[in-house]
């Protein structure tokens, strides 16, 4: 500074004392800064419900005092190239190595400083939110957003410090973009996995423990969302890993959502010159004792059919547990045989005639008065 030059008196003694000063004035400074955010820290931000500004806080606690003891001894060099005469080239030479390496000092700083309070986003985000949600989705996929995005702050410093050391970064960036794709044409399944992924966990069309129904007809239980295939578990207790891409391009039916709530069919038949009155009413009558049942809507039965062996007809109900359905259905359906039998209505199955060539009579009429042909 000028006036530590004017007090001094020696234009050279005056430019080096002030060099000197730089690294001090700026740990002063730091340590100031560091009980200024020990006190907010202690204060203010243990107060809050969450511990976001704990950590950023404890980050720039670490790190202030040495970030702006570099930075002041890189500004103390300018002061220290005033210093030195323009023919003492050696010198100057020397000063250069120190300010290109207290460069990097500075970038590596900053680029530490951004990586750690990336770091601690991504805790406070699997603290406080990841642990709320449903999911698992969000857990796998923090850790490899802060990878990458820690493989950008490296990039992004590394790109800073070539091109202030003179050297051509267009050539690294196109490098950069080319082996971008190379990569993502190698890995298309694998970021078409990934990417819906993170489609399913915004849009969350199940969560884990809901059941679904696959486009070909399987019920299962989702045990775990991951960041490339999705886990269920069937009917059969048989563990099903199936990607993300096909969950989400296929049609899901969820059992789960809004509710638990699923109708149930219960197909049966009847033998024409049945009471379709009485029978539903007994049917009915025995089906609405079941607890799982829900009452609204009550069960139904419809005539769908009338078939060649009999009167096809469908129970409809519905009921709350979605992975218990094949269980249930089987119980009910039990009920209906149960409940016919117990009124001798009649259950059809089919049957045939056979007329036997050159015989009028049935065929088995036939046989059986041995009058063959």
């Amino acid at each position: 500074m000028q006036i530590i030059t004017d007090i001094i008196g020696n234009p050279v003694l005056g430019h080096l004392v002030t060099a000197a000063l730089f690294p001090i004035v700026g740990w002063v400074l730091g340590r100031i800064s560091k009980l200024v955010l020990q006190f907010l820290n202690r204060k203010v931000a243990q107060r809050t419900a969450s511990v976001f500004d704990n950590l950023i806080l404890e980050v720039m606690e670490r790190r202030i005092v040495l970030l702006l003891v570099v930075l002041a001894v890189y500004a103390s060099l300018d002061e220290v190239r005033l210093a030195i005469p323009p023919d003492e080239s050696l010198w100057l030479t020397l000063l250069s190595g120190v300010d290109a390496v207290t460069y990097l000092l500075v970038i590596a700083m900053l680029g530490l400083v951004t990586i750690e309070m990336i770091s601690a986003i991504v805790q406070w985000y699997m603290r406080d939110i990841a642990t709320k949600t449903a999911t698992r989705l969000d857990n796998e996929l923090m850790p490899f957003v802060r990878r990458v995005l820690n493989l950008v702050v490296v990039a992004v410093a590394l790109i800073i410090v070539l091109d202030h050391f003179g050297q051509n970064v267009s050539s690294l960036v196109v490098s950069l973009g080319v082996g971008s794709l190379a990569i993502a044409l190698a890995a298309q399944d694998t970021l078409s996995n990934m990417i819906a992924g993170f489609v399913l966990m915004v849009d969350r069309p199940f969560r884990q423990g809901d059941w679904i129904r696959l486009p070909d007809g399987q019920m299962a239980e989702v045990q775990e969302i991951g960041l490339r295939s999705t886990k269920i578990i069937d009917l059969n207790h048989v563990m099903m890993i199936i990607p993300n891409a096909n969950l989400v391009k296929d049609s899901i039916s969820n059992l789960s959502y809004p509710n638990d709530v699923t109708r149930l069919e219960v197909p049966f038949s009847v033998a024409y010159g049945t009471d379709l009155e009485m029978m539903t009413s007994l049917v009915l009558d025995r089906i609405v004792r079941e607890e799982e049942i829900e009452r609204d809507p009550p069960p139904e039965i419809f005539v769908e059919e009338m078939a060649d062996s009999g009167i096809n007809c469908t129970l409809y109900c519905f009921y709350h547990k979605p992975g218990n359905i094949p269980r249930f259905q089987n119980h009910l359906l039990r009920l209906v045989y149960r409940t016919l039998n117990e009124h001798d209505i009649e259950i059809p199955f089919p049957q045939r005639v056979v007329h036997l060539a050159g015989d009028s009579r049935p065929g088995f009429t036939g046989i059986s008065g041995g009058d063959n042909p």
